[in-house]
C-alpha cells in the first residue's frame, strides 16, 4: 500500500507519461486515475533491418516450423507450449518447435523433451543471435508468457508477415485486434494445441501480408519522442 501511495504521489508530478501500449495506457487509468497528458510511444522495430536480417540463410526443419523466442525461465513459460506439442502430436507429426533462449529451465524443458517422446518436434536452439528466418519461415510465433511489459517478439513477428499465436500478455491483443494477425490463447494446453492444429491445417508454406504499415517502425518512434519534447 505504501509503495501504491508513493508510485500514485510521483505519477502525479509529470507534464506528461509517456506508454509503450494500449495495457499499459488502461493500467494507469485502472489504478492511478490517470488519463489525461498520457502518450503512447510503441517500443519500435529497425523494420529496413530486419529485412534483410531475415533473409539470412539457416537450416529450417523438414516439417512445418513454429517459433517462441525469450529466456527458459518461469514467466515465459514455454512448459505449457511443449504440454501443447504432446497434445499436438496425438494427431499429426508434421511439426517442429524452436525455442530461441537460454536460462535456469532450460534443463527442466530438455529433460520434459526427452520424458515425453519430442525430440522430433521440439529443439531448444539456445541464443540465437539472428531469430528473424527463423520467424519468416514460421508457420506462426507461439508466446506463452504470464506476463509482459510489451513482448517486441510479436511485432517483430508480424511485420514479417508471420501470425502470433500467444496468451493474453503485453501488445498481444492490441496487434491481434488491429491487424487480424492471430490468437489469444488461454493458459490451457489443449486449448492452445487446438490453435496449433488450426494453423498447421491451413498453413500452405505462405503468409498474406498484414497491413501493419510504420507505426512500430524505429524511424515512428523517433518522431513521436521529437514531438513529445
Amino acid at each position: 500500500k505504501q509503495e501504491f501511495q508513493m508510485q500514485a504521489n510521483v505519477l502525479k508530478c509529470f507534464d506528461s507519461i509517456a506508454v509503450i501500449s494500449d495495457v499499459v495506457q488502461q493500467t494507469l487509468a485502472q489504478l492511478f486515475g490517470i488519463t489525461e497528458n498520457v502518450v503512447k510511444i510503441s517500443n519500435s522495430v529497425d523494420s529496413e533491418k530486419m529485412a534483410l536480417l531475415c533473409q539470412e540463410p539457416v537450416k529450417l526443419p523438414s516439417k512445418k516450423l513454429f517459433t517462441t523466442l525469450g529466456r527458459l525461465d518461469y514467466n515465459k513459460n514455454q512448459i505449457l507450449l511443449l504440454k501443447a506439442a504432446k497434445e499436438v502430436k496425438k494427431m499429426r507429426d508434421d511439426f517442429m518447435i524452436y525455442l530461441l533462449g537460454e536460462g535456469e529451465d532450460r534443463q527442466a524443458l530438455e529433460k520434459y523433451i526427452q520424458e515425453n517422446g519430442l525430440e522430433n518436434n521440439a529443439k531448444i536452439l539456445g541464443f540465437i543471435e539472428n531469430p528473424y528466418p527463423y520467424m519468416k519461415n514460421s508457420v506462426a510465433t507461439v508466446l506463452t508468457s504470464l506476463s509482459e511489459g510489451f513482448s517486441l517478439v510479436l511485432v517483430e513477428s508480424v511485420m514479417l508477415n508471420t501470425p502470433i499465436i500467444s496468451t493474453d500478455v503485453g501488445v498481444a491483443k492490441e496487434l491481434i485486434q488491429k491487424y487480424d494477425c492471430g490468437d489469444i490463447v488461454p493458459y490451457d494446453e489443449k486449448e492452445l494445441a487446438t490453435v496449433l492444429l488450426k494453423y498447421l491445417n491451413q498453413y500452405d508454406g505462405f503468409h498474406d501480408p498484414f497491413a501493419i504499415g510504420d507505426e512500430y517502425d524505429i524511424k515512428t518512434e523517433v518522431r513521436k519522442t521529437v514531438e513529445l519534447i
